[in-house]
C-alpha cells in the first residue's frame, strides 16, 4: 500500500510524528510517497520511502496523510481533488475538524486502514471564477469563499444574483460562501447554521450585517451565485479557503457555483459528524466549578 504525505512543516512535533509513521509503514510492508521539500525531516535513508513532486505523490497514493491540521487538509485539498485520493488527517496541534487521528491513536488508524476497516466520506468543494475584464481565474474551495473589507473600515457592499435573479445587497463587514464542511469553521464563528456534510447545499453568510433583519441562508447546492461589490472606493479581496487571497476591483464579478470535483475523507465508525461536534466544540459538557 502505498500512503503519500503531505504536511505543514512549521508544526511542532513533526519529525518525531513523520518518523514514528515511517516506521510503521517499514513494519507492514508499505510504502512512503513524501514531497522532496521534506527531505530534511526523514532522518532515515530507506528504499520504501520515495520523494517525488506533489502531483505525482497524488496520483500514485492510495492513501494521502496529512500531518498538521485543517490547515493542511484545506492546502491540499485543490490538488487533492483532481484526482479523488482518499485523505486522513493527523492533528498535530488545534481545534482539528477535518482530521480523523490525532499522535495518540494514529497507529490504530493506521492499522484499520490496512484491514480495510474505514469509509470513504465525499465532500463537495466550491468553484470560485474570478472574472475580471481581460482575463478569468479559477479556484476551489473545500470550506468557503470569502469576500473582505481588505483593512477598509468601511462596510461592503456586495450584490448578490442567485441563479440569474437579483437577491441581496448585502451591507456588511463581508460575506461568506460556504460549504457545509464549512459551516463549522468561519462561518460558524459568524453566526452561521451548522450543516451536516453529507447534505450538498450552499450556506451565504453576512459578516455583521448593517440589518438585524438580514440572515444566514442556505441554498441548492445547483445554485450558482454572482457577486460584485458597489462601490468605486473599496478594493477588497476573495479568501479561498484563507490559503489566499485574491483582489478584485469594482468592475469584476465572481461566480461561484458547485465544483465538479469533491475531496474523499477516511472516516472511522467510531468518529461521527455528531460525536465530532461534541468533543470540538464541547457540547454537553458541564463547567467546572
Amino acid at each position: 500500500m502505498k500512503f503519500g504525505i503531505f504536511a505543514n512543516t512549521e508544526k511542532s512535533g513533526l519529525q518525531e510524528t513523520l518518523n514514528a509513521l515511517i516506521e510503521w509503514v517499514k513494519r507492514n510492508n508499505s510504502e512512503v510517497l513524501a514531497p522532496e521539500t521534506m527531505k530534511s525531516f526523514i532522518t532515515k535513508k530507506l528504499t520504501f520511502i520515495n520523494l517525488l513532486n506533489i502531483e505525482t505523490i497524488v496520483k500514485e497514493s492510495d492513501i494521502i496523510i496529512s500531518l498538521g491540521g485543517d490547515g493542511t487538509m484545506l492546502g491540499a485539498a485543490e490538488i487533492i481533488g483532481i484526482d479523488d485520493t482518499p485523505v486522513m488527517g493527523i492533528n498535530l496541534g488545534g481545534l482539528g475538524f477535518l482530521t480523523q487521528a490525532s499522535v495518540e491513536n494514529m497507529f490504530d488508524r493506521l492499522d484499520k486502514i490496512k484491514k480495510g476497516e474505514y469509509k470513504i466520506e465525499k465532500r463537495m468543494m466550491l468553484e470560485a471564477d474570478v472574472i475580471y475584464p481581460s482575463e478569468r481565474k479559477s479556484f476551489f474551495a473545500l470550506n468557503d469563499v470569502v469576500f473582505n473589507r481588505a483593512g477598509n473600515p468601511r462596510m461592503m457592499k456586495t450584490e448578490v444574483y442567485v441563479d440569474d435573479t437579483y437577491f441581496n445587497t448585502y451591507v456588511s463587514d463581508g460575506l461568506i460562501i460556504s460549504t457545509p464542511t464549512g459551516s463549522t469553521a468561519y462561518s460558524l464563528s459568524a453566526g452561521g447554521p451548522i450543516v451536516v456534510p453529507g447534505l450538498e447545499a450552499i450556506i451565504l453568510n453576512p459578516i455583521c450585517p448593517h440589518a438585524v433583519t438580514v440572515r444566514p441562508t442556505i441554498i441548492p447546492s445547483e445554485s450558482v451565485i454572482d457577486i460584485t461589490v458597489a462601490q468605486d472606493d473599496l478594493e477588497p479581496f476573495v479568501s479561498i479557503d484563507g490559503q489566499r487571497n485574491i483582489f478584485f476591483t469594482n468592475n469584476s464579478r465572481v461566480t461561484i457555483k458547485k465544483a465538479d470535483r469533491h475531496i474523499s475523507l477516511v472516516t472511522f465508525e467510531e468518529c461521527g459528524f455528531f460525536k465530532i461536534l461534541r468533543e470540538k466544540l464541547q457540547w454537553g459538557r458541564l463547567p467546572h466549578k
